[in-house]
């Protein structure tokens, strides 16, 4: 019994000792040697041939069996059964070959009985290979087999079917012709002649992924797994084939969608940290951030309203993608729900609507014929606005082309594209709570400072009142009396003195209420202002004249007028209360004896009226309040007054539109100047133009 280890080259690297009984010598002479040339076949080159082939073939992956005849002792030859098999390592590659051989045949019967086992081995290996050719046949991996030029020696089923060849039109060609792309036909040939050069190949051993061509020539994607194989001539490389199209569109869709939801959030995570105050601007930038991401044609923001005897849809702004734009409000129009029924029920139910045919889809199909059609609309996802618990508005995502279908990561956007919108609307609500409170809060300051305001007044007033009227009241009470008592004893000179006193105060206590009526007239707006063509200069002169002979009887009134004597448009009523209280609040508060002065002048820009007097002056604390009613500075003492001719001085020069200053000094005096703007012919303002 013969075994040995030997090396892919042939070369001996152990044998047993039993196969050196028939045999005049020993180990050293196989071990480290070809085993064709071992003591077995001395003197036999014909043997040495023919187990150098049959090694040849055992280190290109056969397993070889076969009857030979060794030399044994005293010169006699054996027939023996002699096998090689090669043995592989995890890659594939035959790492050694196990030889063995069994016998010592020399009788015709020992011969017959070889003769019926390798009958017998033949149809195993048979069957084998018939089995392994079904196994390829019905495997749907495609399993290629060419030769060192290329040529194809094996096609099976799933190759015809992957590459739309069939079998026998690829058995004999050239593999490079068939299924490899033209661009790398070039590299195919010179790697295989690279492999049978060096033994080296980058291809081989390994799954890797290629291009294919199937017989429309069409490419494709395939994974391919390729071993070389040593056989009686040279090497044949077997490979399996995998089409991966599906595989790699997966991927492609899995990898779309991954960017495609990154993108989604990116945007939304973006909107949702915008400023939200500007209402308009925020829903504006949300439709046109949506349709860009989604690639749509229009974005409809739209709010229900309720009325008598429906529910409108009213759009309240519509993005145009192609002209960047929005819609004209006055072409906004509206949708009454009772002629969508199957829309708002699915809307109000607080669910997207997910048309991918609009035109067909039971929620949409009611708007294709004057909607839908007219602007080209193919597809819709429209949602809902949930806003305090109910549905109050809708977001329309309106698609224009060739119909799409809306993905689950889209329907997903449009929601959350919802859920922004309503984010926007419960701040614009907020907004405008807070500005209403805050107008709210404004109003009831204001009331509370009007009421304070009143109140002050009320008191002033009060207070005015009980001294400017104790004064006249006085006079009148005690002239009367001194008429009843002693009236037909008194001389008509005293009478006449009595009845003018009591004839003052009466005017006195007119002209105060006429001046407290004034007030009340222009604090409700009552007060009119007409504007009549005047001589400025001459109604100063005669208004002078009164003064001269009343209040100012012991003052010098001087008076200068320069300037165009053309008439100018003013309310005399109202100038007359103007010069009238600065003429009569210099006289009062000036020593007697000591000048007022009066100086009209007139320029490009209108009238200007320099009141001056030499009299008390206003301290600096009562000048805030100079121009409020019923204000008195603190220095006037005793001196009568109401608290009203300033204030009324200022309201007749505002319904002028003109404007009041001053410069005052403690005890030298105080001027004020008053400025009018002239009204022209055409004045909108001018009643007579």
């Amino acid at each position: 019994m013969l075994t040995a280890v030997l090396r892919p080259n042939g070369v001996v690297a152990e044998v047993n000792r039993a196969a050196f009984e028939s045999v005049p010598v020993g180990r050293g002479a196989a071990v480290g040697k070809p085993f064709w040339q071992g003591p077995w076949w001395y003197d036999d080159p014909a043997k040495q041939q023919e187990i150098r082939e049959a090694i040849a073939r055992t280190a290109a992956g056969e397993t070889i069996r076969l009857i030979t005849t060794v030399r044994s002792a005293g010169n006699h030859w054996l027939q023996v059964d002699l096998s090689l098999r090669p043995v592989r390592d995890d890659t594939g590659r035959v790492d050694w070959i196990l030889a063995e051989a069994a016998g010592g045949y020399d009788s015709r019967a020992a011969q017959d009985e070889l003769y019926r086992l390798n009958r017998e081995l033949e149809e195993r290996i048979a069957e084998r290979t018939e089995l392994m050719r079904l196994m390829i046949e019905s495997s749907a991996e495609a399993v290629v087999t060419i030769d060192r030029h290329g040529i194809i020696k094996e096609w099976n089923g799933a190759a015809e079917r992957i590459f739309g060849w069939p079998r026998d039109q690829m058995i004999g060609g050239r593999l490079s012709e068939f299924i490899i792309p033209h661009r790398y036909r070039e590299a195919h040939e010179a790697g295989l002649k690279r492999f049978l050069a060096t033994g080296q190949g980058t291809v081989l051993n390994r799954t890797i992924e290629l291009s294919a061509l199937n017989s429309a020539g069409e490419e494709f994607p395939i994974e391919l797994s390729v071993w070389p194989v040593r056989c009686a001539e040279g090497y044949r490389f077997s490979a399996f084939l995998r089409d991966i199209t599906e595989r790699k569109r997966a991927m492609q869709g899995a990898a779309e969608t991954a960017e495609r939801a990154l993108r989604f959030r990116t945007v939304l995570f973006e909107l949702a940290r915008m400023d939200k105050t500007d209402y308009k601007g925020s829903l504006l930038r949300i439709l046109r951030t949506a349709a860009y991401t989604l690639g749509l044609g229009r974005m409809v923001f739209g709010r229900f309203e309720e009325r008598e005897d429906d529910v409108a849809l009213r759009p309240e702004i519509i993005y145009r993608a192609e002209s960047d734009d929005t819609v004209p409000e006055s072409e906004l129009g509206g949708f009454g729900m009772s002629g969508y029924p199957q829309y708002y029920a699915a809307i109000i139910s607080n669910r997207p609507v997910v048309a991918n045919d609009a035109w067909t889809d039971p929620a949409t199909v009611e708007f294709r014929d004057h909607y839908l059609a007219p602007l080209g609309i193919t597809s819709m996802l429209d949602v809902p606005v949930w806003l305090d618990g109910r549905v109050v508005a809708v977001v329309c995502h309106e698609h224009m082309g060739t119909a799409r279908t809306w993905t689950a990561e889209e329907v997903g956007f449009a929601l959350s594209i919802g859920n922004l919108v309503a984010l926007t609307l419960e701040a614009a609500n907020r907004t405008q709570a807070e500005a209403d409170l805050r107008q709210a809060e404004a109003e009831v300051r204001k009331a509370l400072a009007r009421e304070q305001e009143l109140n002050e007044l009320k008191s002033r007033f009060v207070s005015m009142t009980s001294h400017e009227f104790r004064t006249p009241l006085t006079a009148i009470l005690s002239s009367t009396e001194l008429l009843e008592a002693y009236g037909e004893r008194l001389a008509s000179d005293k009478k006449a003195e009595l009845l003018g006193m009591i004839k003052t105060a009466v005017k006195n206590m007119t002209r105060m209420l006429e001046e407290v009526l004034f007030i009340g007239k222009s604090d409700t707006g009552h007060l009119q202002f007409n504007p009549q063509p005047t001589d400025v200069d001459d109604f100063c002169e005669q208004l002078l004249k009164e003064v001269r002979t009343g209040v100012g009887r012991e003052h010098d009134i001087e008076f200068t007028a320069t300037g165009h004597p053309a008439p100018a448009l003013v309310d005399t009523h109202l100038l007359r209360q103007i010069i009238l209280n600065l003429i009569s609040n210099g006289v009062k508060f000036s020593p007697k004896g000591s000048t007022v002065s009066l100086v009209c002048t007139r320029d490009a820009a209108g009238l200007v009226f320099e009141v001056a007097d030499r009299g008390v002056g206003i301290p600096p604390e009562d000048r805030a309040n100079l121009f409020n009613t019923f204000h008195r500075a603190r220095n006037v003492n005793n001196i009568q007054g109401t608290g009203l001719g300033l204030a009324i001085v200022k309201k007749c020069i505002e319904l002028h539109g003109g404007d009041i200053t001053y410069t005052s000094e403690l005890g030298k005096g105080t001027r004020f100047l008053v400025r009018i703007p002239l009204r022209g012919e055409h004045d909108e303002n001018n009643p007579c133009g």
